[in-house]
């Protein structure tokens, strides 16, 4: 035989029961009623022998896994980074704890996005209520009053439903595991800049050179927990472009685009590299120099060459990543240091394949050539060439010809050229991008622009590749002018007409 305990208060429309299950409460009159409790919230009208009751949120009874307790600690050392008390992390009313180990990343992530999509049925319990006590021949001030409380307390039921218990104990392997990704995490904050790095697309027809990467900053400080989630540790995390990573003992969660993913460390792969990048913005002062390219045929100063560390994390399809660091040991520690929570056997640091990145500018494509000793100075020379025709005094563009035997009518000439006036420029920069050593003529609305690896004309602001090969060829000619005599034209000889 087993005795139990349940007593009731009652005020107005306002009743409060205790028991041994816990404490409920409940509001309402004329048969209307909202009752919040141990087993969950739930609203009920009667009239007239008809009976109506639904449940406003899922029962607390009900676990995506058994409910295994768990020793907390009563002390927490400040070096340990689990909360100093689990009950200040939670709401009043927690939903079910997930357990460390007990369920698979897939069932967990379920529970908690669907608690995040739960709906708010406030404003129609609010209604139902105000009816019922219409109907009842209730007052419209308690009516009110009731209706409007009702739709409050169904709110702040509705965003606690929301929350995730993540709970965790002191077990050796839990501590192990928390303080290897927080080592891990901290390995790579300690780099002066970290990036999070994808492939980047052109779009304007030119091929950036060298190859880009699309990178933004990771922020230093590490970002909290989402408000749909409470634990009693502090989990390391990182906030990229698109997405954030909770380092959690067990999993990789992933918030993204209002909801979690989860990976299991023992489907993470990570790899480290070391990779060469050509620095057009601001150096980071733990970067090594690999090399210098020279900034522009013009200028005689220098743009570094830096080493760089780049990390790739691998779980497809749920998740994919590539952080670049400045300085390469701290993405290769960030490596060695995860490999103790994922279990993989360490792999040494892949070697540069020789090939220099740069980053990404949308309104600039760059082209930059490291060009050294006599390349560089033929070059130069190509560019000095195309600066005589500029200088002219008088430059056409040739059309067409065509031959006439009428030479005495057109003053010995046999043939007639068809030509129009231009006024050519010489540019070594564009608007749809940036480069060191590219020039370009222009002639009227194209401009032919010289590459070190083929030649590209641009007309209205797309780009075109003309491939490697430019055929020039340079002679004189006598021309009977009829218009104004260049100033560095030579006279020949003169026609009386």
């Amino acid at each position: 035989m087993s005795f139990g305990f349940r007593k009731g208060f009652k005020s107005g429309p306002f009743r409060m029961t205790l028991s041994k299950s816990g404490v409920s409460m409940s509001v309402g009159a004329g048969g209307a009623r909202l009752t919040a409790g141990p087993r969950g919230t739930h609203v009920s009208f009667s009239k007239g022998g008809f009976y109506y009751r639904t449940r406003l949120d899922a029962s607390r009874r009900e676990s995506m896994s058994p409910q295994v307790p768990l020793t907390q600690r009563e002390a927490v050392e400040p070096s340990r980074p689990f909360a100093e008390s689990p009950a200040d992390a939670m709401p009043p009313i927690q939903p079910p704890p997930e357990i460390f180990g007990d369920t698979t990343s897939d069932a967990v992530v379920e529970a908690m996005n669907r608690r995040i999509k739960r709906s708010n049925f406030a404003l129609l319990v609010g209604l139902v209520i105000s009816i019922g006590l219409v109907a009842a021949s209730v007052p419209w001030p308690i009516a009110v009053v009731i209706s409007v409380l009702s739709t409050a307390l169904v709110t702040l039921q509705h965003r606690r439903s929301k929350y995730s218990a993540l709970v965790y104990g002191d077990e050796e392997e839990t501590i192990h595991r928390l303080e290897s990704l927080h080592k891990a995490v901290t390995a790579l904050r300690s780099a002066d800049s970290v990036w999070s790095v994808r492939e980047a697309s052109l779009a304007n027809g030119l091929t950036a050179h060298p190859p880009t990467l699309n990178r933004s900053k990771v922020g230093s400080e590490p970002p909290p927990l989402p408000k749909y989630i409470r634990a009693n540790i502090t989990p390391p995390a990182l906030q990229l472009t698109d997405s954030t990573l909770y380092f959690f003992p067990d999993r990789l969660f992933v918030w993204r685009l209002g909801q979690f993913a989860a990976v299991d460390y023992g489907n993470l792969k990570l790899s480290f590299a070391k990779v060469t990048f050509l620095e057009r913005e601001g150096q980071p002062l733990d970067a090594p120099i690999e090399s210098t390219m020279r900034r522009s045929l013009l200028d005689e100063s220098t743009i570094p060459v830096l080493y760089y560390g780049l990390v790739e994390i691998d779980a497809a399809p749920a998740f994919q990543a590539r952080l670049m660091t400045s300085r390469p040991e701290s993405g290769q520690e960030f490596v060695t240091h995860m490999r103790a929570v994922t279990g993989t056997a360490e792999a040494g640091a892949k070697e540069t394949d020789g090939t220099v990145y740069t980053h990404f500018d949308p309104a600039h494509v760059p082209l930059f050539y490291n060009l050294q000793g006599d390349s560089f100075r033929q070059f130069q020379a190509l560019r000095n060439a195309f600066a005589i025709i500029v200088q002219c005094d008088c430059v056409w563009r040739y059309e067409r010809e065509e031959r006439t035997e009428d030479w005495k009518r057109n003053a010995g000439a046999g043939a007639l050229v068809t030509r129009s006036r231009i006024s050519p420029t010489l540019v070594d920069q564009a608007s749809g991008f940036e480069t060191n050593v590219a020039f370009g003529l222009c002639v009227g609305s194209s401009t032919l622009f010289l590459l070190p690896d083929g030649f590209v004309v641009s007309d209205g602001g797309r780009y075109q590749p003309l491939g490697k090969s430019l055929n020039v060829n340079a002679s004189t000619t006598n021309f009977r002018e009829e218009e104004v005599t260049p100033r560095d034209g030579e006279v020949v000889r003169t026609w009386n007409s």
